[in-house]
């Protein structure tokens, strides 16, 4: 990560200490997902029209929680990213009902007017050695 976009994210607060996730994230539809093999969280960021991200300000996503079953493979469950509105976080899962709680900062633009935006997401997951599914998709829409 280059020298601005750090020192962009300190100055946003994003270094510092952690934003406290919702104490109700949104529970997003269980979905099937292969078990006992490389899967991905592919996340996505959808903008309204006309907003975009803040290209100076670092994108942070963390992983605040994990269920039984569920194994985290990347190193960190804490990164921060350039500004992009598509990344992908690897696990694997037991072939038993588990889950994540996923939680992303990140800035958005509209022009001049900038904001800080945060989602909370407790995703399930049915993982099944049948299943044949190796992306999980999660969606953050951005509001107007």
């Amino acid at each position: 990560m280059s020298r601005r976009l750090l020192a962009a994210a300190a100055l946003a607060g994003l270094l510092a200490a952690p934003v406290q996730a919702a104490p109700r994230p949104q529970r997003l539809a269980a979905v099937g997902v292969r078990a006992k093999a490389p899967a991905f969280l592919a996340v996505e960021l959808r903008l309204p029209k006309g907003r975009s991200l803040d290209q100076d300000t670092a994108l942070r996503w963390r992983i605040t929680e994990t269920y039984a079953g569920f194994q985290y493979t990347a190193k960190r469950k804490d990164k921060l990213l350039p500004p992009v509105t598509r990344w992908r976080i690897p696990f694997s899962a037991e072939p038993a009902d588990t889950g994540v709680r996923l939680f992303v900062e990140f800035r958005t633009c509209r022009g001049q007017d900038c904001r800080d935006e945060a989602a909370d997401y407790l995703v399930v997951l049915k993982p099944s050695l049948k299943e044949k599914r190796g992306e999980v998709p999660v969606v953050v829409k951005v509001a107007e």
